[in-house]
């Protein structure tokens, strides 16, 4: 059983609606959650010689379950995008009465004024990088189908901790790899509960996962030949939801490592406590 991406009814999750002149931001952004298992509908990429563009466009619209708006200067001065592409997904908007259906990703804040439309809209914030690692978990997050009910396993390149604490499978893949590492996950109601860690083939570890009552991950325990080797436990500041710290324990010990984290959730720095404990 695989876990479920979109659904019959669309051909891909998302449109990305840009400018040229944001090539680079949007190569990025594609590979980015395409790690997340989503897949992006780029202009680029799909319209061929022969094409109607706005034919092409509009239909494609239609079949993504959701539009990014990468908002700059260049693209609110892009007749496409305004003319055709923005005026295409609301249209899709009311007809299908999705409120959320489109979402405003900010590169850069265009001198002329917001069309009326996307003003009232929230946007994800894309201008710092610091924001960048937070804000693809965020829209990930959004655009990813939900899958609450969903009992069985999934082969990923890796897993990721977000900095609010979620779990998420980068790159799924159909089996184990016989080069490299990858990870097996058990899920449980939508809920990943434990993962098998591959490495050229073999299994070489495996991962246990314990959540708090706001369903972010509290612990990870480390397991190696049937014995616990580390137990990472994960703090947060309970005002922004967001990571501040991991402590890293070993069987029978107090903390050994803490990792630290700055309040964008990204790891700024870590400390060795063992000193403090041979003082103790």
């Amino acid at each position: 059983m695989a876990k479920p991406t979109h659904s019959d009814q669309y051909e891909n999750d998302v449109f990305i609606s840009y400018s040229r002149k944001n090539s680079n931001f949007v190569d990025k952004l594609v590979a980015d959650l395409k790690d997340h298992n989503i897949s992006a509908w780029v202009d680029r990429l799909e319209i061929e010689v022969g094409d109607q563009p706005r034919t092409r466009i509009e239909d494609a619209i239609d079949k993504c379950r959701y539009f990014c708006l990468v908002i700059s200067d260049a693209s609110m001065k892009s007749y496409y995008v305004r003319k055709i592409e923005i005026e295409t997904a609301f249209t899709k908007m009311i007809d299908s009465k999705r409120e959320d259906f489109i979402l405003p990703l900010l590169r850069q804040k265009p001198t002329s004024r917001l069309p009326l439309m996307l003003r009232s809209i929230h946007y994800l914030d894309f201008r710092s990088p610091m924001l960048y690692k937070t804000n693809i978990s965020k829209l990930a997050k959004k655009i990813q189908l939900p899958a609450e009910n969903f009992t069985g396993e999934v082969v990923y390149k890796n897993i990721s901790t977000s900095a609010y604490g979620h779990l998420s499978g980068l790159g799924q893949i159909d089996d184990i790899t016989l080069r490299g590492t990858c990870v097996k996950a058990f899920f449980h109601d939508g809920v990943i509960r434990t993962a098998e860690l591959y490495a050229e083939g073999k299994e070489d570890a495996v991962k246990a996962f314990v959540y708090d009552e706001k369903n972010r991950v509290r612990e990870i325990v480390l397991f190696r030949n049937n014995k616990v080797v580390d137990t990472w436990q994960y703090h947060y500041d309970e005002q922004a939801g967001i990571v501040t710290k991991k402590l890293i324990i070993r069987p029978g010990q107090s903390p050994h490592l803490e990792e630290l984290y700055d309040k964008h959730g990204n790891k700024v720095g870590h400390k060795s406590l063992s000193r403090n404990l041979r003082r103790q």
